[in-house]
């Protein structure tokens, strides 16, 4: 299953973990980062990287939340779909 080039559907649950990895994918364009680059960032490898922005990866493990954070990426949009807290 291939990323999406559009946002999902904005009456859906926020939360749903199918949008993680539209939302990561996103978030690596945004902070101007390749896969692999971002991939290396994040201290996890190509494949998961992948797995996880074609949706079959949906589980996002806290060790990973932390290090979006810690390197800029917005964990509120990635997880419930906004740029702001509330």
């Amino acid at each position: 299953m291939a990323t999406s080039s559009s946002p999902p559907a904005s009456d859906s649950f926020p939360a749903d973990p199918s949008h993680y990895g539209w939302r990561i994918a996103e978030e690596q364009k945004r902070l101007g980062f390749t896969q692999a680059e971002f991939a290396a960032l994040l201290a996890i490898g190509i494949q998961k990287m992948r797995a996880i922005k074609q949706g079959s990866q949906r589980s996002l493990t806290m060790q990973l939340m932390v290090y979006l954070a810690v390197r800029g990426v917005n964990v509120n949009y990635v997880l419930f779909g906004r740029h702001t807290l509330f």
